[in-house]
């Protein structure tokens, strides 16, 4: 995936910096970029699209490898959580 370096770098992004804002391990991000590894699991090259706000058909190959049906990836998490309901009740006197 030559074209994720390029995209990264053009993006002003470190690999850790991409794997923050993506959700994708920056060790999957390398491999990705060194040729090591063919391709990122479909959710995951949704997240990095997403990450560089480019169309998921710029970092993957149309038909998808292998014939495997894409399953779009869940929207990231939000940077932080709202802090959880208080579960003590007050009691009336």
């Amino acid at each position: 995936m030559k074209k994720l370096r390029k995209l990264r770098k053009d993006a002003g992004l470190t690999p850790s910096a991409l794997a923050k804002r993506s959700g994708v391990a920056a060790s999957i991000i390398v491999r990705l970029e060194n040729g090591t590894r063919d391709h990122a699991s479909y959710p995951n090259t949704v997240r990095l699209a997403r990450a560089l706000g480019v169309p998921v058909e710029t970092l993957c190959p149309v038909p998808w490898p292998r014939g495997l049906r894409p399953v779009p990836a869940p929207d990231p998490a939000p940077d932080s959580a709202p802090a959880p309901a208080s579960t003590t009740t007050e009691v009336a006197p």
